[in-house]
């Protein structure tokens, strides 16, 4: 057994909820990884601690609120105007607004939007041609040149790097 599959199961071990041939393989393996073994000992120290606290008590007056959010048993229909106005009001009134103003925005700028698409087709052709045109330049003189911008330096000496 590996141990992240054991680690994994040591809840169920130590809870007794896993099967007798499992619970072998874990003992095997308890037994010859003391790195597996600690977690389960500290595990089992951490059961045994929550075992040994006394059970919760809630006083009566503690179930006043959350009573009173339960829903009536003796109530046949569901209470919409209390479902609806809460949750889908606000979220309608927020479609409306996005609708309200969106569409007339949608409208306006349809001629916008293509004088902006003529550019850019515009400016993917000059790229491409551009493009083009440094690896014909390149191919005729076998090899491609890349400025660097770091290699032009100013006379003065200033660097723009400097922390000064």
């Amino acid at each position: 057994m590996e141990c992240r599959t054991c680690f994994e199961s040591l809840t169920a071990f130590i809870d007794g909820e896993v099967a007798r041939s499992d619970a072998d393989a874990i003992q095997q393996h308890l037994d010859a990884c003391p790195g597996c073994l600690e977690q389960y000992e500290s595990l089992h120290y951490a059961t045994r601690l929550l075992d040994s606290l006394p059970e919760p008590y809630l006083a009566a007056p503690s179930f006043g609120p959350i009573e009173s959010r339960l829903p009536r048993a003796g109530s046949r229909f569901f209470d919409w105007g209390g479902f609806l106005v809460p949750r889908w009001v606000p979220a309608g009134a927020l479609a409306t607004l996005l609708l309200f103003f969106s569409v007339p925005f949608y409208w306006t700028t349809s001629s916008e939007r293509d004088e902006m698409e003529r550019m850019f087709t515009a400016f993917v052709e000059e790229r491409e041609r551009l493009e083009q045109e440094h690896l014909r330049v390149a191919s005729e003189s076998r090899r491609v040149v890349i400025s660097n911008p770091f290699t032009q330096v100013s006379q003065s000496g200033d660097n723009p790097f400097s922390l000064r």
